[in-house]
């Protein structure tokens, strides 16, 4: 008893006392500190950053030019010669694009007001000049040199980017001269055993993605030189914003000509047609030369044309187009590494005893973990704010690639059936969707106004012939309500006149049709590179997943081509029944409201109302007869799309509840409007099925219970 108390003291006595470690928590809390205090300054961080690696990239690209400058007048002179013709040129380019786009713009809004000034008494000519679309049009015009280069306007903010510009010069000269010592030393925080991988990866990278992009830089430069010295010999407006316009888009695979040549067909509408047949047949003959260089043998790297105009969406999106540059050279870079037969694990630093377990993560102790810490969090910061000023992008995205979903059935039946190649089904596709929206929109223009203004100046006879209904009559007798409207009509043109206009709503709008063309830039690109980009993710994807992979892409493939296919099926059903009310009760703008109640019917549960809204508001000015047929025969026709129609096309490509859809609808438009509302809920119900299909037991590489003897043993056999 004695010995066991003794001993129980002895071994209380001899443990060791258990001890706080206070560096760990004193290092969380000044990690924590310091990412509030990053969050703050996120923007201006990601900016630095950016610079930097643009910088970097520069240098990484004239390298070779900086070699051979250098075997003639010294490393040192070389780099002094690169970096100061490289500000010199830089700012008188600067200069010269500034010049043409104000000239530019300067002639477009003297245009527009001379339009906005057009004589004319009448109701709507008075609505109309009140509006000052043109002023709306001209402020925006005038804003845009100013945000091309320098992402907003003022002067302050330009001349911000000439500040950035030169540090992006200083820092690729000091790059230039010491990027070998920065690239060995990064390089030796592998284990000395990899470090020749690392070696010939980086090797691989400058071949391939290296060789690429400074083909792209040449082709840039070179087409933009032609074109600009054709703008300037047949005395068009504005060379040096055409010429750098045309050599940036010529230098896109595949899509890049089309957007190149818009700007110039315009200016050329202006010429004779000597010169608009001379520019056209420029931009052709240069499309084509790119395209030979592009397919030359020795070419290493073919990024396609979707990966380039996804970066390209992402850098403008996020920060203009010196942005975008740098997002094509990581996405070049991006493309080499997963392509390459190396493969190259991240270096991770030494564990000793001081470091600290965070989760799965083991953090070293000491300065080595402080600077990894800080690396860590840096990296977290710029990639969150750079996502977050690129989430239009992302929305640009995921609407492209569901209606490239939708269009691979009617390209795939096209081709089959006109025994054509995939190419030519797409173009023709695309050409005939571009000429229906050319044809909408003429019909818009031309109809519009007009028809506006017969239903707005009819408007006090209907309500004066509601006075005399039956139910609702006397209450609008009682309010006299069609003389009350009549002089708010009337009063209308005056109060249009005090407020904005068109400057407060048309920088929006213009906004928004970026986005639009940047998605069917977007569609175009999947469209092309399908066929070729999903082997290529495939392909990335470990043997071991493949299986697994290609399951759960085949059924949300089926899934968002059925729900496609079915919802452009059901809303063309209710297209062409507005179309044929608006032409049986003679209300005018019928292909505008086929297209208005189309569209909208993409949008779960509330997306039919508001579609037929416009037919139903056309309808009521046109005369009460004209509302009762248009308001029964529509609302009948939703109460039977929603629960026969819908349910017997869509059937389960995507099986969510109506609660589930009405959720996914409001979230999506919170994000991002009409769009998001549409492009949401087919994106919940694929996450859906792949969780229901990722469940099953049948799914690839799950071992499930096959037969059970009678023993109650079971064997397993793979799935």
């Amino acid at each position: 008893m004695t010995e066991s108390v003794r001993s129980g003291d002895s071994d209380s006595t001899s443990s060791p006392q258990r001890r706080i470690r206070l560096a760990p928590i004193v290092g969380g809390a000044v990690f924590v500190v310091a990412a509030v205090v990053l969050a703050r300054a996120a923007t201006r961080l990601a900016d630095i950053v950016g610079l930097v690696a643009f910088a970097a990239a520069t240098a990484w690209l004239v390298t070779p030019l900086h070699r051979r400058v250098g075997r003639r007048v010294g490393s040192g002179t070389a780099t002094v010669v690169l970096v100061l013709g490289g500000l010199g040129v830089s700012l008188t380019v600067g200069a010269l694009l500034m010049r043409d786009l104000r000239l530019a713009s300067d002639a477009l809004v003297a245009r527009l007001e001379r339009i906005d000034a057009a004589a004319g008494n009448s109701w709507a000519d008075r609505v109309r000049r009140s509006l000052r679309l043109g002023e709306g049009v001209s402020a925006w015009v005038s804003s845009l040199p100013g945000s091309v280069v320098a992402d907003e306007a003022g002067g302050t903010a330009i001349g911000r980017r000439v500040v950035d510009l030169i540090v992006v010069v200083v820092l690729t000269g000091f790059f230039l001269a010491e990027g070998s010592a920065v690239v060995s030393a990064i390089v030796g925080r592998w284990p000395r055993e990899e470090r020749e991988r690392v070696w010939a990866l980086l090797r691989e990278v400058d071949t391939r993605a290296g060789g690429y992009l400074r083909r792209g830089a040449l082709t840039m430069l070179s087409c933009a030189m032609v074109v600009a010295g054709a703008v300037w010999a047949v005395g068009l407006p504005a060379p040096v914003a055409l010429g750098l316009w045309a050599g940036f888009w010529l230098s896109v695979p595949t899509v890049g000509w089309v957007v190149a040549a818009v700007p110039l067909a315009s200016v050329a509408l202006d010429a004779s047609r000597l010169e608009a047949v001379v520019l056209v047949a420029l931009v052709v003959g240069l499309a084509v030369a790119t395209r030979s260089l592009r397919r030359r043998r020795g070419v290493v790297l073919r990024p396609g044309a979707a990966v380039v105009t996804v970066c390209l969406a992402a850098g403008v999106a996020a920060s203009g187009g010196a942005l975008a540059l740098l997002f094509v050279i990581v996405g070049a870079v991006v493309a080499t590494v997963a392509t390459s037969d190396i493969r190259v694990s991240a270096p991770m630093p030494p564990a000793d005893d001081r470091a600290v377990a965070v989760g799965p993560v083991l953090v070293p102790g000491g300065l080595v973990g402080i600077a990894w810490a800080s690396g860590v969090l840096v990296a977290t910061v710029v990639v969150a704010t750079t996502i977050a000023r690129s989430s239009s992008a992302v929305v640009w995205i995921v609407t492209a690639l569901l209606i490239a979903v939708a269009a691979e059935r009617p390209v795939v039946a096209l081709a089959r059936w006109a025994h054509l190649s995939r190419r030519v089904a797409t173009a023709l596709v695309m050409v005939g969707t571009a000429a229906l929206f050319t044809a909408l929109l003429a019909t818009l223009v031309g109809q519009g106004p007009a028809s506006a203004s017969r239903a707005l100046t009819r408007l006090p006879v209907v309500v004066d012939d509601l006075e005399r209904a039956p139910l609702i009559g006397p209450w609008l007798a009682e309010r006299d309500a069609a003389a009350t409207i009549a002089a708010q009509l009337d009063q209308l043109p005056g109060r249009l006149a005090n407020s904005d206009g068109a400057t407060s709503w048309f920088p929006s709008f213009g906004a928004q049709l970026a986005g639009l063309l940047w998605v069917l830039l977007l569609v175009t690109a999947f469209m092309i590179d399908g066929p070729r980009l999903a082997p290529a993710i495939e392909h990335l994807v470990p043997a071991r997943s493949r299986r697994q992979y290609r399951r759960l892409m085949e059924v949300s493939f089926r899934a968002l081509a059925g729900y496609a296919a079915g919802a452009v099926l059901v809303s063309a059903m209710n297209g062409v029944l507005v179309f044929v009310l608006a032409v049986v009760l003679q209300l005018g703008l019928a292909p505008v409201l086929a297209l208005w109640a189309f569209l909208w019917d993409f949008v779960p549960q509330v997306g039919g109302f508001v579609g037929g809204a416009p037919l139903l508001l056309l309808a009521l000015v046109a005369g009460t007869t004209q509302l009762v047929i248009a308001a029964v025969v529509y609302l009948v026709y939703q109460l039977i799309e929603s629960n026969v129609i819908f349910p017997a096309i869509i059937g389960d490509a995507v099986d969510i509840p109506g609660w589930a859809a009405m959720v996914a609808a409001l979230a999506g438009a919170a994000v991002a409007g009409v769009v998001g509302a549409i492009v949401l809920t087919p994106l919940v119900g694929v996450v859906k099925l792949v969780l229901d299909d990722w469940r099953r037991p049948d799914f690839p590489g799950r071992t499930a219970a096959a037969t059970t003897h009678p023993a109650g043993s079971a064997t397993a056999e793979p799935g």
